[in-house]
């Protein structure tokens, strides 16, 4: 079948197509999603734009294939610029999560907490230790799950940011309301979570509140440097988002 590829809106369909399709093999059928990516017809939708449509952070993708084999299995299967893998990676795959995270914690004391330096020797990637590393601040139970892949790595890395009680509320939630804590899920805790902390706020969680952060979807707007520059000088980047809606908040017309 000829498809006239420079029509705009035929293409935006196939697209949507590409995205409901890929949204189904996900939810319904729990497909990895490493064969999500590859079922996808790249002619409409490139891997990056069908991430980002599903809300799939790369370092996700690169999570399943360390958490469900060795690196030498899954090589052929990872989309192409879908992962960084650190050099030092086959070295540990074949570990659980925890010990991972307990080297890597190792690694920390014995280097004085120079990141930089641990990250050039051992050849890892400054972004795969961070999140090992942040395992060693979830309560035993939370890491349990992590090793048995109740939790993810990436869930569980904005997870550790919570103090030792409501990550016992987390636990609960788990345990006996079955809720599952994504990675767009535990980016809204930690975010409400720190918000609160931070406006002396009270933080509550439950499983509506879990329920709600699901279904909500995220909108990225993303500004040049030269926007940055001119428009939010003297602002640091990760107090950009708080800025703006307080900004918003205190404007009439918004």
């Amino acid at each position: 079948m000829f498809i006239d590829k420079s029509n705009e809106v035929l293409m935006n369909h196939y697209r949507k197509q590409e995205i409901i399709k890929a949204t189904k093999r996900l939810d319904e059928e729990k497909m990895p999603i490493v064969k999500v990516l590859q079922l996808a017809n790249k002619e409409f939708i490139t891997t990056d734009e069908l991430l980002e449509a599903l809300y799939i952070s790369k370092e996700q993708v690169l999570e399943e294939v360390l958490n469900t084999a060795s690196v030498t299995e899954n090589t052929s299967s990872v989309p192409e610029n879908t992962t960084d893998v650190s050099a030092n990676t086959t070295n540990v795959t074949e570990k659980a999560p925890m010990e991972i995270a307990k080297i890597y914690k190792e690694y920390y004391e014995k280097y004085n907490h120079d990141r930089e330096q641990i990250c050039k020797d051992k050849k890892i990637a400054n972004g795969t230790f961070q999140k090992y590393l942040r395992l060693n601040y979830l309560i035993p139970e939370l890491q349990e799950m992590v090793n048995n892949k109740k939790l993810s790595v990436v869930s569980a890395e904005q997870i550790s940011f919570l103090d030792k009680h409501n990550q016992e509320n987390i636990c609960y939630l788990m345990e006996h309301f079955r809720c599952e804590i994504t990675e767009s899920v535990a980016k809204k805790i930690k975010q409400n979570y720190l918000l609160c902390k931070k406006n002396n706020g009270m933080f509550f969680l439950n499983e509506s509140v879990i329920k709600k952060y699901k279904k909500e979807k995220s909108i990225k707007v993303s500004f040049s440097q030269d926007e940055i520059e001119k428009y939010f000088n003297g602002i640091p980047k990760h107090s950009l988002k708080e800025y703006i809606i307080s900004i918003a908040k205190n404007t009439h017309d918004v």
